[in-house]
């Protein structure tokens, strides 16, 4: 058996197992969520520091004090993060409001291309048929789903405020420790003759920035794009679009095809004659992101199977949503480092 084909398998052998240990345990998720909660803010706070711990070496690199370079990059980041905030913010929740609104219209202008595209794919379950009946059914219980879980961090009012006033000052206690942090964990492993230990963290850490830096830059100047150019040819609600855009092009794969789908649905359902027009946009969209912008940027793109991938999109999207599908490739990329170095993917 090929040696790829004998990893694949061992992986997804593995992953199976878990997968049924997650839903056999069904309080370990509850437990997860617990868990995370309360870690919230520091959770964020590492993040945050770090992504930002490389600017803040370049901005020290200028003869400017560690600690000080530490407060310029976090304040800077907090500006541009709230003033993004204020001017985008009030612009979603409209936006998606005026979807939400007029849902039964969007369908029953498709409900047409939907009953040919049924008679095509009469031989699934009349529950899985895309009919119009089908989709508003989803489409208003996402909805109504999405306004639940308002109301739930409505009533969680005061953790949502304590974390976000937190998370800042957590990050510049995190980036002032950082140097510390990665000196002290270096020299403990290296001390205890753990080097290759320390080896796996240098490779994992290596990778992890090579793949939230390049994804992020590519989300946010994908989406500023699409939102233009979707502005340019009329297209409705382009703001949300756009950031529909930038985000489902992280899943890898399947996600420009979501992503792109779902805008095509809506301009079929809005104004027809300009789907033309919208295509040609998503498409040179793909062709600018896979030609010009990732290349220019650390690729967010890890190498291993697609299978692999699209495994740890299903189940962490069936697990986590779309937040799961976001995060798989990393969590495959270190899953993957860790089995490698433990023997269990070894020839």
């Amino acid at each position: 058996m090929d040696k790829t084909l004998q990893k694949i398998i061992k992986i997804i052998g593995i992953l199976i197992i878990c997968y049924l240990l997650y839903l056999i345990f069904p309080t370990i998720k509850g437990i997860l969520y617990w868990f995370i909660k309360i870690l919230m803010p520091f959770i964020i706070g590492f993040v945050g520091a770090y992504l930002l711990e490389p600017l803040v070496e370049k901005l020290s690199k200028y003869k400017i004090n560690y600690k000080v370079s530490v407060i310029i990059i976090v304040l800077i980041f907090v500006v541009i993060t709230s003033i993004l905030g204020v001017i985008l913010f009030p612009k979603m929740v409209e936006q998606i409001n005026l979807l939400g609104q007029n849902i039964p219209v969007y369908i029953q202008n498709i409900s047409g291309y939907l009953d040919l595209l049924c008679s095509k794919l009469d031989f699934l379950p009349e529950e899985f048929l895309p009919s119009a009946e089908n989709i508003q059914h989803y489409l208003i219980k996402l909805f109504t789903n999405a306004t639940s879980n308002t109301s739930i961090i409505l009533e969680n009012i005061t953790f949502y405020l304590v974390t976000i006033f937190i998370s800042p000052i957590l990050t510049i206690y995190f980036l002032l420790e950082f140097k510390k942090i990665t000196s002290f964990i270096k020299q403990e492993l290296l001390k205890r003759e753990k080097e290759e230990v320390y080896q796996t963290l240098v490779e994992i850490n290596k990778t992890m920035r090579s793949y939230f830096s390049g994804v992020i830059v590519v989300m946010i100047v994908l989406s500023l794009i699409a939102t233009i150019l979707f502005s340019v040819i009329g297209v409705e609600l382009p703001l949300l679009w756009g950031i529909i855009i930038g985000i489902t092009n992280i899943i890898p794969y399947i996600g420009p095809y979501i992503g792109g789908a779902v805008v095509v649905l809506f301009v079929l359902s809005t104004s027809a004659s300009k789907v033309i027009s919208v295509l040609i946009v998503i498409v040179a969209l793909q062709i600018i992101e896979s030609n010009f912008i990732t290349p220019n940027i650390q690729s967010k793109k890890l190498k291993t199977s697609p299978i692999l991938v699209l495994l740890f999109v299903s189940i962490f999207g069936e697990i986590m949503g779309v937040f799961g599908m976001i995060i798989a490739i990393p969590v495959l990329s270190i899953f993957q480092i860790l089995l490698n170095k433990i023997g269990i993917l070894e020839n």
